[in-house]
């Protein structure tokens, strides 16, 4: 939700797509390498230092062990009244149910970055690099946390990371995977307590900036992911509005015991079973999701399923009453989500393999 809030609020009260767009290059296939640069921050770009609608943002899901719960978002943003504006998200949930939540905004000046290596300051949060092996400490009010985040597969990015709005350069949107999957250690401390929790469990990173307002492309967004050290399988599928054809913009990759099995930009994707929102109709979801393509000399085929119920999220429901108001204007989104299998088959010349799994299947779906 918080995740889902953060594309909303930053993007969608963007500048609205033009009646006649410009034609939209997705991601291109080529180096899937994340460099230092591609991670950093990109505000100090010409393009993005005045450019009102320009977002970034690093989110952090974790997958913690014995009933602990977090995750965490860093920011930075130009919309609204100044420029360069950061923010950090966080919240906890203790075993005993027991929740926290804060956010922190700081005004250009109060979060900083290195040049030649990874490091964001964001007031006293920090995130340390290389990004193979990252610490993410995170202090607030009601509690501070350090977490050793190891990746198990190295970062990645989905062909050139980059989606191109038309000819202008200055109208694109990057994304990265800084950890596909990645193990976690650390500690947190409760205000008020003398003695600090050891967590672990799993993490996945990823980081995105857009210096074309977010308004420009979503009308759908699908995204599959695993948190299972031994098979990594993440799928995306965003559709653009009519302005764009509805032309999609795709990604999926495939690791099995650290070693990648296939990616792809460029591959096909059908829905199946697609059934209406039991309390609003005009929202279609796709129930089996199957996939086909090829990586070089091999071939994959797959598919994922969603049960019936799972969760659901009215984001506009769920909003407080400016963000409604403002939100309203452009979209009604809704967030869906379920815990899935998956099924997925490799063949090259002298190699068949097949893969099953579970993950969790996300479906928001911006504007019916």
């Amino acid at each position: 939700m918080r995740f889902f809030a953060v594309i909303l609020t930053a993007g969608l009260v963007a500048t609205p797509l033009a009646a006649t767009a410009d034609p939209l290059t997705p991601f291109l296939p080529g180096s899937s390498v994340v460099a230092l640069a591609d991670a950093l921050p990109h505000y100090e770009n010409a393009e993005n230092r005045t450019k009102e609608f320009y977002t970034e943002w690093w989110s952090f899901v974790f997958q913690l062990e014995d009933g602990y719960w977090t995750d965490a978002v860093f920011s930075i943003t130009n919309i609204g009244p100044g420029d360069g504006k950061g923010k950090v998200d966080t919240e906890l949930e203790l075993p005993d149910g027991q929740k926290f939540k804060e956010s922190k905004d700081l005004a250009l000046g109060e979060w900083s970055n290195a040049k030649d290596t990874f490091r964001l300051s964001f007031g006293e949060n920090t995130l340390n690099g290389p990004l193979e092996a990252m610490t993410l400490h995170l202090k607030n009010r009601s509690f501070e946390a350090e977490y050793k985040i190891t990746n198990l597969v190295p970062p990645w990015k989905p062909g050139s990371g980059r989606v191109q709005f038309g000819a202008r350069a200055d109208q694109y949107y990057l994304f990265q995977i800084i950890a596909p999957i990645a193990r976690v250690e650390g500690t947190v401390r409760i205000d008020g307590e003398e003695q600090a929790r050891t967590v672990k469990g799993l993490v996945y990173v990823e980081h995105h900036v857009a210096s074309a307002g977010l308004a420009e492309f979503p009308k759908q967004w699908i995204r599959f992911r695993t948190q299972d050290p031994q098979t990594t399988f993440l799928l995306g599928d965003l559709r653009t509005p009519d302005g764009y054809g509805g032309k999609p913009i795709r990604f999926v990759v495939l690791w099995k015991d650290g070693v990648k099995q296939f990616e792809s930009v460029d591959f096909q994707l059908k829905f199946d079973r697609v059934r209406p929102d039991i309390k609003k109709a005009e929202y279609q979801i796709p129930q089996i999701l199957e996939f086909q393509g090829t990586d070089g000399d091999a071939k994959f085929h797959g598919a994922f399923k969603a049960p019936k119920d799972g969760g659901r999220t009215d984001f506009l429901e769920e909003a407080d009453a400016a963000t409604r108001f403002v939100v309203s204007k452009f979209a009604r989104p809704m967030l869906y989500n379920w815990n899935s299998v998956f099924a997925i088959e490799v063949s090259s010349p002298g190699r068949k393999v097949d893969i099953r799994g579970k993950g969790r299947y996300y479906l928001s779906i911006f504007k019916p």
